[in-house]
């Protein structure tokens, strides 16, 4: 029984994949006389260039054995190395540089199976992840076997190896059935991934307002809010800047800190600058309310990375009681007799509301109560005229009680009223003179 006998090589394929991973595949044998020598692939070809090129053929080594692999660095004594190819990278963990090696029989007959070898190689300092080797079928053999056993898709031969640590190595072998006379060409590639990972530290500033100031105050006393500007966060804040509003029935009296009004008046500006992270600062607003009535002031605090914090705090103001007591006799002197009328005018001229206010008259012996009225009904007792209680008085408002008396006895006579009520911390007293004369005087 004949044989045919067909002609075996493999090719070199020198591959740069995404991380700047080197690979190399390299024939087992001298080429045979006729073979073409093409150059090796370069960085960036996609898996189809690759195999639609001729590899580069290395030369046999004087024992028949496969030459030694290229290195993808070049040291001296190897091949030039290619002026494109990116540097291999270098991380935490080295540097990684990955060849391949193909070996194949330098000849084999028609339809009994040639075993090809691959070993694949960490050669640099750095573990690589996802290697996978390829191995493109020619299209005149029939795949047989393979160890381990690859995964056979359409022309092509593949093995997941995974991780590769630096210096190890894995053996593949393939065994490919010629169908025919000639020669039976082989391109391998492998893939490769090499990761590098780094740590940051994420940080973080943040702004934090409080503001405080007096609960209650009196129209015209002047009001100062605290406010309280902090960095509760991770990183310092940049341009630091605090606004707070001048509010309405309040007049700006001062501003510690630097702070500015604004030119609409309408609120005051510090210019803080950076606020490292843990810190604070205090900076104040004194204002003087106008009214009485409840006043409130926002702060707002800003900073570079859109970085905004307010807060809020109020104060009620009260208004003054300033009660005013006029009393005066319409007719001055009068006879033995006669009567005269004292009109008691009280007159709030503060800016609160009197509540509860109670006139209380005397007359003198030698005068006798005739008759009273006014704005709350009265009781005269004897030589006493005494008034319901005003439950009030606004703020800017006047009224007036009138007491009519009739002089019995000739004299300088005093009339005496008190004033009483919740504003009041103590009574107001009051006399008027009348002089009580005669005929015969």
């Amino acid at each position: 029984m004949s044989s045919k006998r067909v002609w075996l090589s493999s090719s070199l394929v020198l591959i740069t994949v995404g991380l700047g991973i080197t690979a190399l595949a390299q024939q087992g044998r001298a080429p045979l006389p006729g073979s073409e020598r093409r150059a090796a692939g370069t960085a960036g070809d996609a898996p189809s260039r690759a195999r639609d090129a001729a590899p580069h053929m290395p030369a046999r080594s004087p024992a028949g054995r496969p030459a030694a692999a290229t290195p993808a660095s070049g040291k001296a004594g190897d091949a030039r190395p290619d002026a494109t190819r990116p540097a291999a990278p270098r991380s935490e963990r080295g540097t990684a540089n990955v060849s391949l090696q193909l070996t194949a029989p330098a000849e084999a007959s028609v339809g009994i199976p040639a075993k090809y070898e691959l070993m694949v190689r960490n050669e640099g300092e750095g573990s690589v992840d996802y290697v996978r080797v390829e191995a493109e079928l020619p299209q005149n053999a029939e795949f047989v076997s393979g160890s381990p056993e690859p995964d056979v898709d359409g022309g092509t031969a593949s093995w997941q190896i995974g991780k590769l640590e630096a210096g190890a190595e894995r053996r593949l072998a393939l065994e490919l059935r010629p169908s025919d006379e000639g020669q039976i060409k082989c391109t391998a590639m492998v893939v490769c991934s090499s990761f590098s990972t780094s740590q940051t530290t994420i940080t973080r500033p943040q702004l934090a307002v409080t503001m405080t100031a007096a609960p209650e105050v009196i129209v015209g006393e002047r009001v100062t809010f605290v406010l309280k500007i902090s960095n509760p966060g991770t990183a310092p804040a940049s341009n630091v800047t605090i606004y707070d509003e001048v509010p309405e029935g309040t007049t700006f009296m001062e501003a510690s800190d630097g702070g500015q009004l604004t030119p609409d008046k309408k609120s005051v500006r510090w210019n803080i600058g950076p606020l490292p992270q843990g810190q604070s600062r205090t900076v104040t607003i004194t204002l003087r309310p106008t009214a009485p009535g409840e006043i409130y002031s926002q702060s707002i605090a800003t900073a570079d990375g859109e970085l905004r914090s307010k807060a809020e705090s109020s104060t009620v103001v009260e208004g003054i009681s300033a009660l005013l007591v006029e009393v005066v006799d319409i007719a001055d002197p009068i006879e033995v007799g006669a009567e005269t009328t004292y009109e008691v005018r009280v007159v709030n001229q503060g800016s609160q509301a009197a509540t509860n206010l109670v006139l209380l008259a005397e007359a003198p012996l030698g005068m006798t109560p005739v008759k009273a009225n006014g704005p709350a009904r009265a009781e005269i007792q004897g030589q006493r005229i005494v008034f319901d209680p005003l439950p009030r008085l606004a703020a800017r408002a006047d009224t007036a009680f009138h007491i009519r008396v009739r002089g019995d006895r000739a004299g300088d006579h005093r009339f005496h009223v008190q004033l009483t009520g919740d504003q009041l911390q103590s009574p107001v007293h009051k006399e008027e003179s009348t002089r009580v004369y005669n005929d015969d005087e």
